[in-house]
C-alpha cells in the first residue's frame, strides 16, 4: 500500500476511520491522507465555520503521523470521497460506521453503502478501536478467479495465523431435494460432495496465492450475511475482508452482490473490508448450483 484515505465526519466514528487508516500507514509505510467533506449545500458562514473546525481537529490528528495531509473538500460526502480516492490513486479507504437516519436510508442508503456500489477501490469500514494490528482475519470468498485477490489482501492484512478461509455456500438444489421428496439421506449425500468440492477449490487457491496452514470452511444453511457474522463471532475475528462485483453479468447479480455487502457493513459486528472484483469468472470445476 502506497497510500491511505481515512474520510472522517469528525464524530467519534469517524475517529475509529482516522485511527484505523493511521496504524495501516505505519504498518506499511504509506502515505495517509486524512479528508473531511462539508456539505456545500450549507449558508456560505455555516460552512466556513465548518471548513475551519475541520481543519483544526484534522491537522491535531495529522500532526503525531510520519506522512500524513489533510484535505477538506465541499460537495455530497460519498461522491467527493470517490473522486479524492480517485484523484489521490490511494490503495484503500477507512470510513466509519455512519449514524443511520431510518428514512433517509430507506430511499438513498447510508454514505458508506453508497460508496461500496460507486467504488472502484477498496473500502473498509473501521467499528472499532485501532488498538492494535489486525490479528485474526476471516477471507470470505465465491468460488471465482478473482478470489485470489481476496485471499493475498487479507492475508496481508492479518498478524495471527492461520487465515481463516470461508465460502458461504448457496445451494438451491438442497431444498429442490427436500421439495421433490428425496430422502435426508440422499441429501445429505449430495451436500457432502458440494461440500468437499468447495473445500479442495479453496485449498487450491490458498496454496496458490502462498498462504500456508489455512482450513478452508464452507457454511451453508442460511443467508451469507448471517452466517459470515456468526463465523466471526466464533472465530473472534477482527476483521471480513469480502469481494464485490459491480459489473456483474446481470442487473439480478449485481444488486444481490452489493446487497451482501452492504448488509455486511450494516449488520457485522467487527471492521470489513470489501474489495471491488470487476467482472468474475467462476472456476472451471467449482460445483454448479443454479
Amino acid at each position: 500500500m502506497h497510500r491511505i484515505l481515512a474520510a472522517s465526519d469528525l464524530s467519534p466514528r469517524g475517529d475509529h476511520a482516522v485511527a484505523r487508516g493511521a496504524e495501516l500507514a505505519r504498518r506499511f509505510g504509506a502515505e495517509l491522507v486524512l479528508l473531511h467533506v462539508v456539505d456545500d449545500e450549507l449558508p456560505k458562514a455555516a460552512r466556513q465555520s465548518q471548513i475551519g473546525e475541520a481543519k483544526d481537529v484534522l491537522q491535531a490528528q495529522a500532526e503525531p503521523e510520519p506522512n500524513a495531509r489533510v484535505r477538506i473538500e465541499t460537495g455530497l460526502d460519498f461522491q467527493v470521497i470517490a473522486q479524492v480516492a480517485a484523484a489521490e490513486a490511494a490503495d484503500l479507504v477507512v470510513v466509519g460506521p455512519h449514524r443511520r437516519s431510518l428514512l433517509r436510508d430507506l430511499f438513498i442508503g447510508t454514505t458508506v453503502e453508497r460508496l461500496v456500489r460507486a467504488a472502484a477501490f477498496p473500502v473498509m469500514v473501521a467499528r472499532n478501536a485501532a488498538a492494535a494490528p489486525y490479528g485474526r482475519v476471516i477471507a470470505a470468498v465465491d468460488l471465482v478467479e478473482e478470489a485470489r485477490d481476496v485471499l493475498r489482501l487479507a492475508a496481508k492484512l492479518a498478524t495471527s495465523k492461520p487465515l481463516q478461509l470461508v465460502h458461504v455456500l448457496i445451494d438451491p438444489v438442497a431444498v429442490q431435494l427436500s421439495t421433490f421428496g428425496v430422502s435426508p439421506e440422499a441429501k445429505s449425500h449430495h451436500q457432502k460432495d458440494v461440500e468437499l468440492k468447495a473445500k479442495e477449490i479453496l485449498g487450491r487457491l490458498a496454496r496458490e496465492c502462498g498462504v500456508e496452514g489455512v482450513v478452508p470452511q464452507v457454511l451453508h444453511g442460511g443467508p451469507v450475511v448471517t452466517q459470515l457474522a456468526a463465523a466471526a463471532k466464533e472465530l473472534k475475528a477482527d476483521l471480513v475482508v469480502m469481494g464485490t462485483s459491480a459489473q456483474s453479468r446481470s442487473a439480478l447479480e449485481r444488486w444481490l452482490l452489493a446487497s451482501q455487502a452492504e448488509q455486511a457493513l450494516i449488520e457485522a459486528d467487527i471492521d470489513v473490508l470489501c474489495l471491488p472484483l470487476g467482472t468474475t469468472t467462476r472456476i472451471a470445476d467449482a460445483p454448479r448450483v443454479p
